[in-house]
C-alpha cells in the first residue's frame, strides 16, 4: 500500500512512468530487504553490515571518475572574482 502511494506520488511528480517504477522498484527492493533482516534476528548485525558495505562500495564505482577538484573550481572562481571585484573598487576610490 505504502510502495503503491509512494509511486502514484513520483509519476505526477516525476512526469513519467520509467521513474515512477524505478522508485516503486527501489521500495520494493528495501522493504523486503527489511523484511529479510527482520526475520533473520540472529543475522541483523551481518546482513546490516553487507548491505551498508555494498553501497559503500556502489557509490565509489559510481564516483571514481568525479574530479573533485574540478567540480569546486566554478564556486572557488566566483570567490575570487568577487573578491577581486570588490579590491579594485576600493583602489578606486582612493585615487
Amino acid at each position: 500500500m505504502t510502495i503503491s502511494l509512494i509511486t502514484i506520488y513520483s509519476y505526477f511528480v516525476l512526469q513519467t512512468a520509467k521513474g515512477a517504477v524505478i522508485v516503486a522498484s527501489i521500495l520494493a527492493l528495501i522493504y523486503s530487504y527489511l523484511l529479510i533482516v527482520l526475520n533473520l534476528e540472529a543475522y541483523a548485525l551481518l546482513t546490516g553490515s553487507l548491505l551498508l558495505f555494498i553501497l559503500l562500495a556502489t557509490v565509489m564505482v559510481i564516483t571514481r571518475n568525479i574530479d573533485w577538484n574540478e567540480a569546486f573550481q566554478f564556486e572557488s572562481q566566483l570567490k575570487s572574482e568577487k573578491k577581486i571585484g570588490s579590491l579594485a573598487g576600493q583602489a578606486n576610490i582612493v585615487e
